[in-house]
């Protein structure tokens, strides 16, 4: 009979992992030392040395092996050539899906912990690159993802008392103003969602559209080189929402 760990790994079909692994001479995905202290400290719990790691994995996946998981009972080919399960929420026909999922099965209790990782980089819209949480577009991202979790998990302690889900955010920039209220209290801190610093280097260079006098165009035929840094951070204000004079990220006028 398989274990939670083996059945998300028989979701697993992400070329991606296959690939960077087998180029990383890290076939089996294990973090490092430092980062699993770091994650751990962050939500209060250990995670062991041989937790499992996926790459940009599907919600819909985590349905389908938490699915399977709690119906083991089960002949799995009658399972799948029999069993038509109501969606309700936790799969959602798309490709939404989590930067890096761990998981892990504790020693003693026997629980199995999976933690969500969502991670932001950069983003042009702040002139030192980096991205905030704070946008209408990532805010509407993550209460999608939420509450498909929500549907899987439940809203507590989740649906499965031997499943103990967690989630942390990963960015240069800590969250200020993600909507959290209604996400599954799991999911959070009190509101405040666990956070992670990701290290990113400040000398990024960007490309872009442009005429040929190099003006900024979506519809140009030329194109570009943009270093966009700003020690402090501060927004570029031609982007701002509520400008009069607000331009696109291709440099045309925002016509809104």
């Amino acid at each position: 009979m398989l274990g939670l760990i083996d059945l998300l790994e028989q979701f697993n079909r992400k070329e991606r992992y296959f690939l960077v692994g087998q180029a990383l001479g890290n076939e089996e995905f294990r973090l490092s030392e430092e980062f699993r202290t770091k994650l751990g400290c962050e939500l209060g719990i250990k995670i062991f040395s041989n937790a499992s790691a996926w790459l940009d994995y599907h919600l819909d996946a985590v349905a389908g092996s938490l699915w399977r998981y709690r119906n083991r009972s089960r002949n799995p080919e009658r399972q799948m050539e029999e069993d038509f399960p109501k969606r309700n929420g936790m799969v959602v026909g798309n490709h939404q899906d989590i930067d890096l999922l761990i998981a892990f099965k504790e020693r003693n209790s026997g629980v199995y912990r999976l933690v969500f990782l969502e991670a932001k980089g950069y983003e042009s819209d702040y002139s030192d690159g980096y991205a905030r949480w704070d946008t209408k577009e990532i805010d509407d991202q993550m209460q999608s993802k939420a509450s498909q979790l929500k549907s899987i998990f439940g809203v507590d302690k989740g649906k499965s008392p031997e499943v103990k889900p967690h989630f942390c955010l990963m960015s240069h920039l800590p969250s200020e103003k993600l909507t959290t209220n209604s996400w599954p209290a799991w999911m959070s801190n009190n509101g405040n969602p666990h956070w992670l610093q990701l290290n990113l280097p400040s000398d990024r260079l960007r490309v872009t559209r442009c005429h040929q006098d190099g003006k900024s165009s979506e519809n140009g035929d030329h194109f570009r080189i943009i270093r966009e840094h700003k020690a402090d951070g501060t927004p570029d204000k031609r982007h701002e929402r509520g400008n009069p004079d607000r331009i696109t990220k291709a440099g045309e006028k925002d016509k809104r």
